[in-house]
């Protein structure tokens, strides 16, 4: 009987192995380890999105936490508003202006958006000015007797010394150099007669009715020259820079008052 039953079963065994490998599609033996495993593997996905989505309420609560915490307390009287930034002058000019002998003026140069170009000192004192400077005077400007200093702050340059001085044959001229002696440019005054005819015309262009008051000249290291005229219109002071016979910017002068501190 026990014999009878043991071929059954491995008979049978073979028709059900038979059947699958027919791939009929019944859910039999041969199919259940992989039904099991997909229900197992499918479980442990589940399982896993859970454990992130919960790692994931857990960061979002914690930075709200953080967020909550690092807000500051609420102002107990009424907030005063803050203050706009502005350009600032020079330390050193600033600091100057109340230090050195003789200051006449101070000039400051600005562009349309509000930052400063350049900002000149206009002073007597010669110890403020280094050696290097004071010995090009010899060099450029020969038997030439001095009128004043300027100490300024130069956007392009940085720190520049000028001295202004009368030369042997009263011509006003000037030189400026950094502080080491290197100089940038020279500079003298010059008959408004003299200037290059493209720019005589285009002055009553730029300002009509204008009356020159000075123009000037501006020699460079590298050979390079500018023209800069001031003029006069309406009660209004002018300023007009030429390069290569082109007016390359028109500035209006305005007298200001500067308070600094002692």
């Amino acid at each position: 009987m026990l014999a009878v039953n043991h071929r059954s079963e491995k008979m049978i065994r073979t028709i059900v192995m038979g059947v699958c490998a027919l791939n009929l599609g019944l859910l039999s033996a041969c199919d259940q380890g992989a039904e099991a495993q997909k229900q197992a593997t499918e479980a442990a996905r589940k399982a896993a999105a859970d454990q992130v989505a919960g790692k994931d309420r857990e960061i979002a609560a914690l930075k709200a936490e953080l967020a909550q915490l690092s807000e500051k307390p609420a102002a107990t009287t009424q907030p005063q508003s803050a203050s706009p930034a502005g350009p600032n002058l020079d330390a050193g000019i600033v600091r100057a202006a109340a230090t050195h002998a003789g200051v006449t003026k101070v000039k400051i140069e600005a562009d349309a958006d509000g930052s400063l170009r350049e900002l000149s000192l206009y002073h007597n004192d010669e110890a403020a000015l280094p050696a290097p400077v004071l010995a090009l005077l010899a060099q450029q400007y020969p038997g030439a007797k001095i009128r004043a200093y300027e100490t300024e702050f130069n956007r392009a340059h940085g720190r520049l010394f000028e001295v202004e001085v009368l030369t042997k044959d009263k011509q006003e001229c000037e030189y400026s150099a950094t502080p080491e002696g290197v100089i940038v440019y020279n500079e003298c005054h010059i008959d408004p007669k003299t200037l290059p005819e493209p720019i005589r015309k285009a002055i009553p262009e730029a300002v009509p009715g204008a009356k020159i008051l000075e123009a000037e000249k501006t020699t460079f290291p590298d050979g390079r020259e500018t023209y800069s005229v001031e003029l006069s219109a309406g009660g209004k002071v002018h300023e007009l820079y030429f390069e290569k016979d082109a007016l390359v910017r028109h500035e209006l002068v305005i007298t200001a008052q500067l308070e600094v501190p002692v």
